[in-house]
């Protein structure tokens, strides 16, 4: 499959702004922060947070526009780094849940919500767990135990195919496996 193409406009923009026209970031800023604010909405739920992780991806796209690559279209860099951000702020605030949901027995026994409210050294485990997976199934874990996004939610908001997501799903699910088994070895020990 082929990469979408970069929209024209998008790379106008752009150049004009690599050539010193800082006013031509108001069309970008203009033509996006609709479809970014729905974005981050996904993952924030207060208005006045998603407007200030708004703001910080149009300073931190800015400040990084020389690295983006204008054979590829725009949109996705932006909500990338929309999603980078608001990520970053949940865990930063304390509010990036662990996992709760996970079909496997074993991993109930440690995410069961009052287990966890009862046992910080478990919920520090799971945190440091989910920090611990790459950013791709990082970001898929946290769209479906978080925010409770289907496999079809979370394959048009990350643009892979489903089986990407449910792959990578399974994935970060054995080595979340893995990572609490040893944690309940250690308490064990």
């Amino acid at each position: 499959m082929l990469p979408p193409m970069a929209n024209d406009e998008d790379i106008h923009c752009v150049c004009d702004i690599l050539q010193g026209n800082r006013h031509a970031f108001a069309a970008i800023v203009r033509r996006y922060q609709k479809q970014l604010y729905a974005h981050i909405q996904r993952l924030i739920r207060r208005h006045e947070d998603i407007d200030d992780i708004l703001q910080e991806t149009f300073v931190r796209a800015y400040e990084h526009l020389a690295e983006f690559d204008t054979t590829r279209p725009l949109y996705p860099w932006l909500r990338r780094i929309a999603f980078n951000l608001a990520i970053s702020y949940l865990r930063a605030a304390g509010r990036l849940q662990p996992l709760d949901d996970l079909p496997d027995d074993f991993l109930k026994e440690f995410l069961d919500p009052q287990r966890e409210l009862e046992n910080s050294e478990l919920h520090h485990a799971i945190n440091r767990a989910i920090a611990g997976l790459p950013d791709d199934q990082q970001s898929i874990v946290t769209l479906q135990f978080r925010n409770g996004c289907s496999y079809q939610e979370i394959s048009e908001q990350l643009h892979i195919p489903i089986g990407t997501v449910m792959s990578r799903l399974a994935r970060a699910k054995e080595k979340l496996r893995a990572e609490l088994h040893a944690f309940h070895t250690s308490r064990e020990a």
